[in-house]
Parts: C-alpha cells; sequence; structure tokens
C-alpha cells in the first residue's frame, strides 16, 4: 500500500467517524466555504454534502443566522483560539433549534491559519427546559409576592371595620348599660350594616386576587363614577364620622367608564380609608366625581396633614416601603397604596396626587 492509498485510508476512517457521531461537525476555508461536513449535519438541515461542499453559511441558514455565524468564524480566525458559542439554525423541519459549539482554527504545514473546524450538539430542549423553569420560578414568584400583597392588606383595611364591629357589640352586650330598646335595634342595625359592608369588601379583594393568581383577564363593564365612588367609600363612612371627620360629596351621575369594577371599589375604598386615617378629627373630606377636559374623574380630597414632596414618589414605589401613623396612630403597611396603582392602571386609568404640608391631599382617578 502505497503512502495516497494510505491516506485515503485514513481519511475514509476519520469520515466514517464523524459521520457517525450525534453533533454536526464541519471544516471551513478562510472564505468561510464548507470544505467538509458529516451526516448528522446533513440531516438536521436538509442538505446534501455534494450542495453544501463549496458553499457558504448563506446557502444553509436564513441571512441574519448565516451572518452570526460567520462573525464568530472571524473571531476565531482573528484570535487564532478556540471558542464555545451557543448558534442558532433552523432543522429541517423549519424548527430553530440551539447548539452548543465548539469551534477551533486549522494551521497549515507551515503554521499559517488555513480556516476552521466545530462540532457542535444540540442542546434545544436543554434550553427550553431552562427557559421553562425560569418562566415558571418568575410566575411562583409573582404569585407569591401577590399573596402577601393581599394579606397585607387584609390585615390593614379590615382590621378598622372588625374593631367598629367589636365595640359596638361590647356596647350591645354590656349589662351596666341600660339601653332603650330602639337604640339596641339602631345598634344591632348598624352592626349588621358594618358586617354585610365589610364582607362585600373581603368578598371584593378575595375575588381580585383570585384573578389575578391563577391569571384570569379582568372583566371591564359599563359603570358609572359617582355609583362606585358612593359604594366604595360605603363601608368606611361611619368611621370618618365617629373619628369627627366631615363628608361632603359633590357627585355628579351618569359619568360613564368602562373599568374593572371590582377592583376599582378596592382601590377606591382603600384612598378614601387613608384619607380618614391622615385627616384629624374635626377635618373634612371631600368626595367628587366630574369631567375635566378628555378626562373623567374621581376625586378624594382631604385637609389632613398633607404628604412631603420627597415622599410623594415612595407611595406607589415597588421599591420602597413608604408608611406612616395617622393622626390617632393608626398604623398601615405601606403597601396599600401600591395595590390601588395596579387597580386603576390594569383598568386604564392613572392616579395623581397634589399635596401640601398641613393642609391635605388631593388624589385622583384619571380616566382618559
Amino acid at each position: 500500500m502505497d503512502v495516497n492509498d494510505l491516506f485515503d485510508d485514513q481519511f475514509r476512517l476519520l469520515q466514517s467517524f464523524m459521520d457517525a457521531i450525534d453533533g454536526v461537525a464541519f471544516v471551513k476555508d478562510l472564505t468561510g466555504t464548507y470544505k467538509f461536513v458529516n451526516q448528522s449535519f446533513c440531516n438536521q438541515f436538509n442538505v446534501r454534502k455534494e450542495q453544501v461542499i463549496g458553499c457558504s453559511d448563506y446557502f444553509v441558514f436564513p441571512a441574519d443566522v448565516a451572518a452570526a455565524l460567520q462573525e464568530n468564524d472571524l473571531e476565531i480566525i482573528k484570535s487564532l483560539k478556540p471558542l464555545a458559542v451557543e448558534e442558532s439554525g433552523n432543522n429541517n423541519n423549519g424548527d430553530l433549534m440551539v447548539y452548543r459549539t465548539e469551534k477551533a482554527p486549522i494551521f497549515d504545514m507551515n503554521g499559517e491559519v488555513a480556516g476552521l473546524c466545530g462540532i457542535g450538539f444540540d442542546i434545544t430542549v436543554k434550553r427550553r427546559l431552562e427557559e421553562e423553569n425560569e418562566r415558571l420560578f418568575k410566575k411562583v414568584g409573582e404569585e407569591s409576592l401577590l399573596k402577601s400583597k393581599v394579606f397585607e392588606v387584609i390585615s390593614h383595611d379590615f382590621r378598622t371595620p372588625l374593631n367598629w364591629i367589636i365595640g359596638y357589640m361590647d356596647i350591645l352586650f354590656d349589662e351596666n348599660l341600660e339601653l332603650e330598646e330602639d337604640k339596641r335595634l339602631d345598634l344591632a342595625r348598624t352592626i349588621h350594616t358594618e358586617s354585610k359592608n365589610t364582607l362585600g369588601m373581603l368578598d371584593n379583594l378575595l375575588e381580585w386576587s383570585r384573578s389575578h393568581i391563577h391569571g384570569v383577564a379582568c372583566k371591564p363593564e359599563g359603570v358609572d363614577l359617582g355609583v362606585l365612588l358612593d359604594e366604595a367609600v360605603g363601608p368606611y363612612i361611619d368611621g370618618a364620622h365617629k373619628k369627627g371627620i366631615a363628608v361632603d360629596k359633590n357627585i355628579r351621575t351618569g359619568i360613564t367608564i368602562t373599568l374593572d369594577n371590582r377592583s376599582m371599589l378596592i382601590a377606591i375604598g382603600n384612598i378614601f380609608n387613608n384619607a380618614i386615617k391622615f385627616t384629624a378629627s374635626g377635618g373634612k373630606i371631600v368626595l367628587s366625581t366630574y369631567i375635566e377636559g378628555n378626562d373623567a374623574i374621581i376625586s378624594i380630597a382631604d385637609t389632613g396633614v398633607g404628604i412631603e414632596k420627597e415622599n410623594l414618589s415612595k407611595i406607589f414605589s415597588e421599591s420602597s416601603q413608604y408608611s406612616t401613623l395617622g393622626t390617632n396612630a393608626e398604623k398601615g403597611t405601606g403597601i396599600g397604596m401600591k395595590l390601588c396603582y395596579e387597580l386603576v392602571g390594569a383598568s386604564g386609568g392613572r392616579i395623581e396626587v397634589d399635596s401640601v404640608v398641613g393642609k391635605g391631599t388631593t388624589f385622583k382617578i384619571l380616566f382618559g
């Protein structure tokens, strides 16, 4: 056997070995022209060897993919060093595949770079699993955060009305108080009303949380802003009166906006409850609905303590937890206003705040 025959045998053995491996293997010259591809390459990209040899990446792949592949090749040729990269290409079904490719320069007998070789393995399934795991992890994190928000808001917003109910019942069952029958009936009616209102608040919040946790879309419907505002503040009105705060209503009916009713009941109720919290006895809260330019507006204006300018941006911020005590040392979680911002935004509205320390704060919910 002469040298040429020996070389041919070795080349055939090498080619058989390369055809037997599962990864795509190739050799290119300095111009990016394919000099060799294995059978796996042909199978993956639906080409024949005689079609590919003598052609560039642009024959096999879409232009954007081919350009990215040649950019990686050029980096190897310039650096004269091996490179491990993730590269994409379409298989014979037209599906985009991801490959982990090891590329290295090839040198001639004089030590000059003559081209490059590479072998790549399909990691598409691995990448898809990683992306799905990342998506699920993010979803679990979002659901966990949502549940935390819901529980904190429940703790924040339901403590006050429940305390009122307990207070009324303490009076009703105090044997030392000789209440007339009509006053007992009044207390019983108040307890019944407050209980129904509180249950309604809880139903609204749980319905909203369920819709978000399970990915159910909001249910937009035509709602009269005046009716909405009146219903939203109902559970808190008695608390305002008991604190000695006057509540004036300049509510215009007939302004109908498409929004998610349950979400907006929670948002408006929370803003009104905060107005009560930060307004001292003898103060006033004005509730209004009106049209201004292209906007339909719900306004809740109080004569409370106000918010310092540097803190205005914090009340809706996800990155900060801003909370202060009310005028009667009422506690808050700092989460309620962030939830309001999200709820209003989900219904296509926006919130604007104007505040002067010592004079009061006006929250406006605008739909335009």
